[in-house]
Protein backbone atom coordinates (compact mmCIF):
# COMPACT_ATOMS: atom_id res chain seq x y z
CA UNK A 1 0.00 0.00 0.00
CA UNK A 2 2.75 2.55 0.81
CA UNK A 3 4.30 2.03 -2.39
CA UNK A 4 1.55 2.83 -4.31
CA UNK A 5 1.08 5.60 -2.14
CA UNK A 6 4.18 7.21 -3.30
CA UNK A 7 3.36 6.31 -6.84
CA UNK A 8 0.26 8.33 -6.80
CA UNK A 9 1.92 10.80 -4.99
CA UNK A 10 4.96 11.11 -7.71
CA UNK A 11 2.24 10.99 -10.24
CA UNK A 12 0.42 13.66 -9.17
CA UNK A 13 3.63 15.67 -8.10
CA UNK A 14 5.00 15.06 -12.03
CA UNK A 15 1.17 16.29 -13.41
CA UNK A 16 0.96 19.24 -11.64
CA UNK A 17 4.54 20.31 -12.71
CA UNK A 18 4.23 19.44 -15.87
CA UNK A 19 0.40 19.88 -17.07
CA UNK A 20 1.20 23.92 -18.09
CA UNK A 21 4.13 22.87 -20.73
CA UNK A 22 3.04 19.40 -21.91
CA UNK A 23 0.32 16.96 -20.93
CA UNK A 24 -1.24 13.62 -22.40
CA UNK A 25 -4.95 12.70 -22.17
CA UNK A 26 -6.98 9.52 -23.10
CA UNK A 27 -10.35 9.55 -24.75
CA UNK A 28 -12.74 6.88 -23.85
CA UNK A 29 -16.14 5.92 -25.25
CA UNK A 30 -19.10 4.03 -24.16
CA UNK A 31 -21.51 2.35 -26.60
CA UNK A 32 -24.90 3.12 -24.94
CA UNK A 33 -26.68 0.21 -26.81
CA UNK A 34 -24.85 -2.22 -25.37
CA UNK A 35 -25.35 -0.63 -21.72
CA UNK A 36 -27.30 -3.50 -20.46
CA UNK A 37 -24.00 -5.66 -20.77
CA UNK A 38 -21.82 -2.99 -18.82
CA UNK A 39 -20.48 -4.55 -16.08
CA UNK A 40 -21.86 -2.56 -13.25
CA UNK A 41 -25.35 -2.04 -14.63
CA UNK A 42 -26.55 -4.81 -12.22
CA UNK A 43 -24.80 -4.69 -8.92
CA UNK A 44 -26.84 -4.22 -6.12
CA UNK A 45 -27.58 -0.70 -4.85
CA UNK A 46 -25.45 -0.22 -0.81
CA UNK A 47 -28.41 -0.70 1.85
CA UNK A 48 -29.75 2.64 2.57
CA UNK A 49 -29.16 4.04 -0.80
CA UNK A 50 -31.33 5.67 -3.65
CA UNK A 51 -30.27 6.98 -6.92
CA UNK A 52 -32.11 9.50 -9.30
CA UNK A 53 -31.47 11.36 -12.07
CA UNK A 54 -31.80 15.60 -12.82
CA UNK A 55 -31.94 17.43 -16.05
CA UNK A 56 -31.57 20.85 -16.81
CA UNK A 57 -33.02 24.28 -14.52
CA UNK A 58 -36.49 22.92 -13.16
CA UNK A 59 -35.08 19.32 -12.47
CA UNK A 60 -32.03 20.70 -10.37
CA UNK A 61 -33.28 23.66 -8.69
CA UNK A 62 -34.86 21.65 -5.97
CA UNK A 63 -31.83 19.65 -4.97
CA UNK A 64 -29.30 22.69 -5.20
CA UNK A 65 -29.11 22.64 -1.53
CA UNK A 66 -28.14 19.12 -1.45
CA UNK A 67 -25.66 19.76 -3.93
CA UNK A 68 -24.32 22.50 -2.39
CA UNK A 69 -24.26 20.94 1.00
CA UNK A 70 -22.13 18.19 -0.95
CA UNK A 71 -19.79 20.32 -1.88
CA UNK A 72 -20.59 22.04 -5.06
CA UNK A 73 -19.75 25.34 -6.06
CA UNK A 74 -22.83 27.42 -6.72
CA UNK A 75 -21.22 29.20 -9.74
CA UNK A 76 -20.46 25.84 -11.14
CA UNK A 77 -23.60 24.48 -10.61
CA UNK A 78 -25.84 27.64 -12.31
CA UNK A 79 -23.75 26.82 -15.08
CA UNK A 80 -24.24 23.37 -15.48
CA UNK A 81 -27.80 23.73 -14.45
CA UNK A 82 -28.45 26.66 -17.41
CA UNK A 83 -26.53 24.44 -20.23
CA UNK A 84 -28.92 21.25 -19.81
CA UNK A 85 -26.07 19.14 -18.26
CA UNK A 86 -27.95 16.28 -16.12
CA UNK A 87 -26.69 14.44 -12.40
CA UNK A 88 -27.21 11.77 -11.41
CA UNK A 89 -27.16 11.95 -7.86
CA UNK A 90 -26.91 9.19 -4.58
CA UNK A 91 -29.15 9.90 -1.67
CA UNK A 92 -28.50 8.06 1.90
CA UNK A 93 -31.22 6.92 3.88
CA UNK A 94 -31.77 10.57 5.44
CA UNK A 95 -31.94 12.10 1.79
CA UNK A 96 -28.60 13.42 1.65
CA UNK A 97 -26.29 13.69 -0.96
CA UNK A 98 -23.74 11.37 -0.93
CA UNK A 99 -22.38 10.91 -5.07
CA UNK A 100 -23.16 12.25 -7.83
CA UNK A 101 -21.97 12.01 -11.55
CA UNK A 102 -22.57 14.96 -14.13
CA UNK A 103 -23.00 14.68 -18.13
CA UNK A 104 -23.06 17.55 -20.49
CA UNK A 105 -24.66 17.48 -24.15
CA UNK A 106 -22.56 20.90 -25.16
CA UNK A 107 -19.05 21.86 -25.84
CA UNK A 108 -16.69 21.20 -22.99
CA UNK A 109 -13.97 23.78 -22.15
CA UNK A 110 -10.97 21.64 -21.07
CA UNK A 111 -8.64 24.04 -19.35
CA UNK A 112 -5.49 21.24 -19.33
CA UNK A 113 -5.07 21.19 -22.82
CA UNK A 114 -6.76 24.65 -23.85
CA UNK A 115 -8.78 23.30 -26.24
CA UNK A 116 -12.56 22.51 -26.37
CA UNK A 117 -14.22 19.34 -26.80
CA UNK A 118 -17.35 19.36 -29.03
CA UNK A 119 -19.69 16.12 -28.48
CA UNK A 120 -22.15 14.92 -31.81
CA UNK A 121 -25.48 14.49 -31.83
CA UNK A 122 -26.51 12.04 -29.76
CA UNK A 123 -23.31 12.10 -27.62
CA UNK A 124 -22.52 13.25 -23.78
CA UNK A 125 -19.61 13.65 -22.29
CA UNK A 126 -19.07 13.21 -18.27
CA UNK A 127 -17.23 15.77 -16.47
CA UNK A 128 -17.16 14.63 -12.97
CA UNK A 129 -17.84 12.24 -10.27
CA UNK A 130 -17.94 12.66 -6.22
CA UNK A 131 -18.54 10.17 -3.89
CA UNK A 132 -18.35 11.51 0.40
CA UNK A 133 -15.44 9.72 2.06
CA UNK A 134 -17.42 7.81 4.30
CA UNK A 135 -18.54 6.07 1.15
CA UNK A 136 -15.68 5.32 -0.77
CA UNK A 137 -14.62 1.52 -1.10
CA UNK A 138 -18.26 0.25 -1.69
CA UNK A 139 -18.33 0.59 -5.41
CA UNK A 140 -20.83 3.77 -5.52
CA UNK A 141 -18.87 5.21 -8.20
CA UNK A 142 -19.30 2.81 -10.79
CA UNK A 143 -22.88 1.87 -9.87
CA UNK A 144 -23.50 6.14 -10.10
CA UNK A 145 -21.56 5.49 -14.00
CA UNK A 146 -23.85 2.24 -14.90
CA UNK A 147 -27.62 4.41 -13.56
CA UNK A 148 -26.33 7.34 -15.54
CA UNK A 149 -25.40 5.03 -19.05
CA UNK A 150 -28.61 3.48 -18.99
CA UNK A 151 -30.90 6.92 -18.16
CA UNK A 152 -28.62 8.21 -21.53
CA UNK A 153 -29.76 5.29 -22.97
CA UNK A 154 -33.05 5.76 -22.06
CA UNK A 155 -33.22 9.57 -23.29
CA UNK A 156 -31.87 8.07 -27.12
CA UNK A 157 -28.26 9.32 -26.46
CA UNK A 158 -25.98 6.74 -28.43
CA UNK A 159 -22.39 7.63 -26.98
CA UNK A 160 -20.52 8.57 -23.32
CA UNK A 161 -17.53 10.29 -23.82
CA UNK A 162 -14.24 10.99 -20.96
CA UNK A 163 -11.21 11.90 -21.07
CA UNK A 164 -8.30 11.08 -18.67
CA UNK A 165 -4.79 12.24 -17.67
CA UNK A 166 -2.65 9.21 -18.75
CA UNK A 167 -0.71 9.82 -15.52
CA UNK A 168 -4.07 8.87 -13.35
CA UNK A 169 -3.28 5.63 -12.79
CA UNK A 170 -5.77 4.15 -10.59
CA UNK A 171 -9.00 6.08 -13.17
CA UNK A 172 -6.88 4.80 -16.06
CA UNK A 173 -7.62 1.33 -14.64
CA UNK A 174 -11.05 2.37 -13.61
CA UNK A 175 -12.15 2.84 -17.37
CA UNK A 176 -11.92 -0.80 -18.93
CA UNK A 177 -13.86 -2.18 -15.49
CA UNK A 178 -16.53 -0.22 -16.22
CA UNK A 179 -16.40 -1.63 -20.07
CA UNK A 180 -15.26 1.61 -22.02
CA UNK A 181 -12.86 1.73 -24.91
CA UNK A 182 -10.13 4.19 -25.31
CA UNK A 183 -10.68 6.02 -28.77
CA UNK A 184 -7.71 8.76 -28.85
CA UNK A 185 -4.93 10.55 -27.24
CA UNK A 186 -4.52 14.09 -26.84
CA UNK A 187 -1.14 15.74 -26.82
CA UNK A 188 -0.93 19.35 -25.69
CA UNK A 189 1.57 21.88 -25.30
CA UNK A 190 -0.67 24.17 -23.27
CA UNK A 191 2.03 26.94 -22.45
CA UNK A 192 1.85 26.81 -27.24
CA UNK A 193 -1.59 26.36 -27.67
CA UNK A 194 -0.71 23.49 -29.96
CA UNK A 195 -3.08 20.31 -29.11
CA UNK A 196 -2.67 17.31 -31.51
CA UNK A 197 -5.43 14.22 -31.60
CA UNK A 198 -4.23 10.57 -32.67
CA UNK A 199 -7.11 8.06 -33.10
CA UNK A 200 -6.63 4.61 -31.89
CA UNK A 201 -8.79 3.50 -34.82
CA UNK A 202 -9.70 4.88 -38.36
CA UNK A 203 -13.30 5.89 -37.54
CA UNK A 204 -12.89 7.23 -34.37
CA UNK A 205 -14.47 10.35 -33.90
CA UNK A 206 -13.45 13.07 -31.25
CA UNK A 207 -14.14 16.64 -32.12
CA UNK A 208 -11.47 19.13 -30.45
CA UNK A 209 -11.32 22.92 -31.25
CA UNK A 210 -7.69 24.36 -31.04
CA UNK A 211 -8.56 28.02 -29.34
CA UNK A 212 -8.85 29.80 -26.23
CA UNK A 213 -12.19 29.71 -24.21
Amino acid sequence: MASYDWRSLTAFLVQRITLPLFNVHYVFEVDLAQVETLPDTRRPLPSGVSIAHFKGKDEITPIVEKLTAAGMDRATLDDRMNRGDMVTSAFDATGKIIGYSWETFGSIWMREIRATMVPGPGEGAGLDTFVAPQWRGKGLQYVLNAWKFRRLAELGYKRGLNWVNASNYRSMKSQSSQGKHKIATIYAFPILNVVRVRKAFPDSVVTIRQRDR
